[in-house]
């Protein structure tokens, strides 16, 4: 479990990052929601009479390795969270298949 509190830690810490940066729209405010060890980054409001949501980030924790499902941001989150101590081999790319994680030196699953 020890492994778990560090990688919660990590992610909390590049997502809050994220989340408290600043944004070109002010009526749009991004939001961390977490659940499950389950982190999104949602970004909501309204922009010339246009209501805006989406997902910006989401990183999951499952079987003790971290999967990066979707990262819409410029930040490189496998770069960052290894840099937080996050092995390679427990980061794991959801977007893309498992051959071509291998081909990255990142976990295939």
């Amino acid at each position: 479990m020890e492994i778990i509190a560090k990688y919660r830690t990590a992610i909390e810490s590049l997502l809050t990052d994220i989340e408290k940066g600043s944004y070109v729209i002010p009526e749009i405010k991004s939001t961390l929601v977490k659940d499950k060890d389950h982190y999104l980054i949602i970004r909501m409001g309204w922009s010339n009479d246009q209501n805006l949501y989406s997902i910006i980030a989401h990183i999951a924790i499952v079987d003790q390795k971290i999967w990066i499902y979707m990262n819409n941001t410029e930040f490189n989150f496998e770069e960052e969270l290894t840099e937080q101590g996050v092995s390679k081999e427990d980061i794991i790319f959801a977007e893309i298949s498992p051959s071509q994680r291998q081909a990255l030196g990142y976990s295939v699953s």
